[in-house]
């Protein structure tokens, strides 16, 4: 091949590169045509949990799961689905600890003893309990205390 033809061989690859693409898409529209899409009948789509209307404070995770090593996530969620609970989250810092979050509104108590009484698959069961701390902004320190002491004491008359 000389230097004259170089063009030539260069634009010939080039339209042969495009016709290929194009081809290729003109395939790929005739069979996106040919596709046939099903709707599912109702008796086939799963019906969700029925639950109870809460308020938010009540729909917070209630129970903490850890199921056993050999317990697998579609045993997990059977045994959820069963009970009327749903997993809330995964907590990833522990292996196979769930949230889960009772459906029939239970306290949190009965539910960690329901999940609790099957020691075959559950390690432990706890209810998980919100904590709260006091603002230390509008809370009155020890330190604020002797402060109003000691200006007491100054304000004093000294006898």
């Amino acid at each position: 091949m000389n230097r004259k033809n170089i063009w030539i061989h260069i634009g010939i690859a080039v339209i042969v590169i495009g016709a290929a693409a194009l081809f290729g898409e003109i395939n790929k529209w005739r069979s996106a045509d040919h596709e046939v899409y099903t709707v599912p009948a109702e008796s086939e789509t799963a019906k969700p949990p029925v639950a109870v209307e809460r308020t938010s404070a009540e729909s917070e995770p209630e129970v903490l799961v850890r199921f056993r090593s050999g317990v697998t996530l579609a045993e997990i969620k059977r045994l959820t689905a069963k009970n009327n609970d749903t997993i809330e989250d995964e907590i990833e810092n522990v292996n196979n600890l769930y949230s889960i979050d009772d459906l029939d509104n239970l306290t949190a108590e009965n539910v960690a003893q329901q999940y609790g009484e099957m020691s075959d698959l559950v390690e432990y069961a706890e209810p998980n309990f919100e904590i709260r701390l006091d603002d230390p902004a509008e809370s009155t320190s020890t330190k604020d205390l002797l402060l109003r002491k000691n200006d007491d004491q100054a304000s004093a008359p000294n006898d």
